[in-house]
């Protein structure tokens, strides 16, 4: 049996951010590392699970690290590769981020790899969309210590 592959960082914020009752962007830079080719060279992306041809994508996961929370904050809608001015669709959407844990993550692969195939693709920015379900209560507070980007690839 392969091992498991480890996960690899490719993005991370260098500051927390603080989440209110309005639409909050955070644009992750990816690290100099990171290997983001044009999509005409991109490598085949493979599903989890099935057999991985060299430099392919497993998986990827969108890290919420170290949440404090106050109150009751709202759920936050996650999408992806959302150029300013732009509302969010159904195609960039990449799930809810809870509420309720210090550590929260997203498997975003099918959602990176369609932005990762478009030619608008950014090769050294991801931004990351955080839209509340409902408006912040006055007493609640939601605060995310780190959001951070892994890939794993080669199992």
């Amino acid at each position: 049996m392969k091992p498991a592959a480890a996960p690899r960082l490719f993005a991370a914020t260098s500051e927390p951010q603080v989440l209110g009752s309005t639409v909050h962007l955070i644009t992750l830079r990816f690290l100099a590392s990171a290997h983001h080719p044009p999509p005409s060279r991109l490598p085949k992306l493979t599903v989890v699970g099935a057999p991985a041809s060299d430099g392919s994508y497993d998986a990827v996961f969108l890290n919420f690290e170290d949440m404090v929370d106050q109150g009751l904050p709202p759920v936050f809608e996650v999408y992806l590769g959302v150029p300013p001015c732009t509302a969010p669709s159904d195609e960039t959407y990449a799930g809810a981020l809870p509420y309720s844990s210090l550590h929260a993550a997203l498997d975003i692969t099918e959602v990176f790899t369609r932005l990762r195939c478009k030619p608008e693709w950014d090769q050294k920015h991801l931004q990351i969309l955080l839209k509340p379900r409902n408006a912040m209560r006055a007493s609640a507070a939601l605060s995310i210590g780190r959001v951070s980007l892994y890939t794993e690839h080669g199992r």
